[in-house]
């Protein structure tokens, strides 16, 4: 077989996306962006502003159950996550303003309700709430962002995003600490109240997006995919719900296991029933080429390997100051400062290189090596670790960490069409908040199993094992060599964390080498302009059908898209079966 034979029947490593054209609606962007990153900068800042005030609320609302303390982080992750893919796919029938409108007011509402709480199950129902307005917030301002900004430059308008999660998530537990002591705890929802109505007010005044008109109302609900809805919605829930009770109960309990099985079998019937549901003309919840396509799984792979190993990494990292280090809570956050402003930093260079050099693959192979080396380095930690041996290890991790977050959103909407930006996106969304929930169960059933095992063999070690207990060891009646052994194998139950996540990096490195090269030189005109063009492009692209192959390239240009066209694209060759030259 010659080369070029075994090209053309091969696995490409340089693939075109169509040559669709992406509208952009005619925004103030100085006033837009500011008004969309505070929308992010509030979602994300609930989402951590209120774990320092928990045991104030549950005081003053009478509440000292355990149970019901751990269901006011349960009910919000749960609705946060489920309403993602739901969000997406209404976006396409109710339009993307009305979709964040919606959430700005269900989360508005749902804050001022959990201020004005007066029993915790009233706060819990409320939080439930808040967590479907915060993930309606959080899917819409996404797609938006897809909407107003060419491919070209969204990696740095989502790095900036990146940036501002993790500047929320570092201060949210300062302000929620504060307004617990000095004021009262309504304030920590009741804050989200003028903010918000800042956000919307420049939102509604000052935002367009350039939404194609589509099929009619009913056409859409007529065609809309509610089993798919039933089967990821009941699928998620069960496995969410599953994890939840495996912290509390154990893995062996009868509900923990009937509720994942379930919870997978669902999920599994919801991918299947998505395949066929295309065929069948129904417009379908995930765009099904998200796990037929090497290119698109690869990416959910690492998506959910990547937020699996940073949810353990966010969540454990101040364990370790806690326990090991034996740092008051305040002192193990600003511990963790060099990885959280590391990560943001490292972000923002990343999402300016992608809008330079227009190379996605480069750098998140670069990113995931060094995540993978930082967290080989963080298992090395122990009690006896200096200062700056912790800080050098975290920022290597840094480094890797904040590539992973945007730079793979950014490659999946440019091998997925245009109009399944919005689906794809929210899937991208749901497959990383549903890793990480898992990630931190597990990380706290790999990290407990492992102190149990290690306390048991030191003498009078055993009574630590109750992690209530590691408050009172700074303080507590023992000997010198009893605390140092405790804080080891502490450091050492922790550490084990790392060992799991530099395997399940490991994974996501691998999948990402089959990760091929889709152009990010997307055409871009202005709202009001489209006209004009289709007409020096003639009627076939008009129609919105266009397919050319450029001969010596080896770029595959797949069926063109207009803002006025519904037609769905068919690819008439699959885009994983081509090879063309490979480079960066």
């Amino acid at each position: 077989m010659s080369k070029d034979e075994h090209s053309e029947s091969g696995e490409s490593s340089e693939l075109a996306r169509s040559e669709e054209v992406h509208v952009l609606p005619k925004n103030n962007l100085w006033l837009c962006l500011p008004a969309l990153l505070l929308v992010t900068f509030l979602g994300s800042l609930d989402s951590t502003i209120v774990s320092v005030s928990l045991n104030t609320i549950s005081k003053d609302l009478n509440s000292s159950s355990q149970s019901a303390y751990s269901w006011v982080g349960t009910i919000y992750l749960l609705t946060c996550t489920v309403v993602g893919p739901v969000t997406g796919k209404m976006t396409d029938i109710m339009g993307m303003k009305p979709m964040l409108y919606s959430g700005i007011a269900l989360f508005v509402l749902s804050s001022g309700l959990c201020g004005a709480s007066v029993s915790m199950k009233q706060f819990i129902a409320f939080r439930g709430l808040q967590g479907l307005g915060r993930g309606m917030m959080r899917v819409s301002t996404q797609i938006i962002i897809s909407n107003i900004i060419t491919l070209q430059n969204r990696g740095l308008v989502n790095s900036l995003v990146g940036l501002v999660h993790s500047l929320s998530n570092a201060i949210g537990p300062l302000i929620g600490g504060a307004i617990a002591e000095h004021t009262s705890w309504s304030w920590c929802f009741w804050i989200n109240l003028p903010t918000s109505a800042i956000a919307f007010t420049m939102l509604f005044f000052f935002l367009n997006v350039s939404q194609p008109p589509h099929a009619s109302f009913k056409e859409k609900f007529n065609s809309f995919d509610y089993l798919g809805l039933i089967l990821i919605v009941g699928g998620a829930v069960c496995v969410l719900l599953g994890f939840s009770l495996a912290s509390s109960l154990s893995w062996q309990h009868a509900a923990t296991i009937s509720l994942l099985i379930i919870g997978w079998l669902l999920l599994i019937t919801f991918g299947i029933w998505e395949i066929k549901a295309e065929k069948k003309g129904v417009s379908v919840m995930v765009p099904p080429r998200l796990f037929k396509s090497i290119t698109p799984t690869a990416i959910l792979i690492g998506c959910a390997a990547h937020s699996l190993a940073f949810y353990i990494s966010g969540f454990y990292l101040p364990l370790y100051f806690q326990y090991a280090k034996m740092s008051t809570p305040t002192f193990a956050g600003l511990h963790v400062i060099p990885f959280a402003f590391g990560s943001s930093f490292a972000s923002i260079l990343y999402g300016y290189l992608l809008a330079k050099f227009k190379r996605y693959r480069p750098i998140i192979w670069f990113c995931w090596i060094f995540f993978l080396v930082g967290n080989a380095l963080v298992i090395n930690l122990d009690a006896k670790s200096s200062l700056a041996k912790q800080i050098v290890y975290l920022l290597v991790m840094a480094v890797g960490n904040g590539g992973l977050f945007s730079t793979p959103l950014t490659a999946l909407q440019a091998c997925m069409t245009l109009k399944q930006t919005n689906t794809s996106t929210s899937s991208f969304t749901f497959v990383r908040d549903l890793a990480g929930t898992m990630g931190i169960s597990l990380g706290g059933v790999i990290m407990h199993t492992e102190a149990v095992k290690r306390l048991s063999k030191i003498d009078g070690g055993q009574r630590f094992a109750d992690m209530s207990e590691i408050a009172s060891l700074k303080e507590a009646d023992i000997s010198e060599n009893l605390r140092m052994s405790v804080q080891q194998a502490y450091s050492k139950a922790i550490s084990t964390n790392y060992i799991f996540t530099s395997c399940v990096i490991a994974v996501g490195f691998l999948a990402s080498l089959s990760i091929k090269k889709y152009t990010l030189d997307v055409k871009n005109i202005k709202e009001g302009e489209e006209e004009e063009d289709g007409e020096e492009k003639g009627d076939g692209n008009k129609k919105g059908f266009r397919k050319e192959e450029d001969e010596g390239k080896g770029e595959i240009h797949l069926p063109a898209t207009t803002a006025s066209s519904d037609t769905t694209l068919v690819k008439t060759k699959d885009m994983e079966n081509q090879k063309p030259k490979q480079h960066l």
